[in-house]
């Protein structure tokens, strides 16, 4: 749909892989022949394999003398076999593509979990620390002031005392 769209693809003869197939090569080339940009009225039949290009008959006098050539439907021929290969060794490698993407959702997922689970373990040994922390601060304030108290009778006791000893 979308090169329906563009002003220069819109009328473009287009083809699903299986059409192609049966079709064969010919039918391709033949159903929109490209003709050279620098030989007007030429068209591309060969394919100059030494530049990867495709060319027309004046272009293998001029540019291409002494390069390698073959027809453009031998080289079409030939590119389809190369992406089939391409294609079945990537077909190969999705399933385990997939496998790696799987596992990897999984560690994140497990990650998310352990991290998580430590933050609320951290959390609750504060709290039980905190908790600890304050019950001995308060036996400690609690201890320094009995001591206070009990320094503080004795002194009381030590003045009261001295001053009963000293009263004529």
């Amino acid at each position: 749909m979308g090169h329906r769209r563009g002003r220069i693809t819109k009328s473009h003869h287009l083809m699903n892989l299986e059409e192609a197939v049966e079709e064969g090569p010919m039918a391709v080339y033949m159903s929109r022949p490209s003709f050279c940009k620098e030989h007007s009225g030429e068209m591309l039949k060969l394919f100059c394999e030494t530049c990867d290009k495709a060319v027309c008959s004046d272009c293998t006098v001029v540019k291409h003398q002494g390069h390698k050539f073959i027809s453009v439907i031998d080289a079409f021929g030939n590119g389809k076999n190369d992406v089939r290969k391409i294609l079945s060794k990537t077909k190969a490698q999705v399933s385990t593509l997939k496998d790696a993407l799987d596992c990897i959702s999984a560690m994140k997922r497990s990650i998310e979990s352990q991290v998580e689970k430590t933050v609320q373990e951290i959390g609750e040994r504060f709290q039980d620390l905190t908790v600890s922390l304050n019950t001995r601060q308060e036996e400690l304030v609690n201890g320094v002031q009995e001591l206070k108290k009990a320094k503080l009778n004795t002194l009381q006791n030590q003045q009261e005392e001295l001053k009963l000893a000293n009263w004529p």
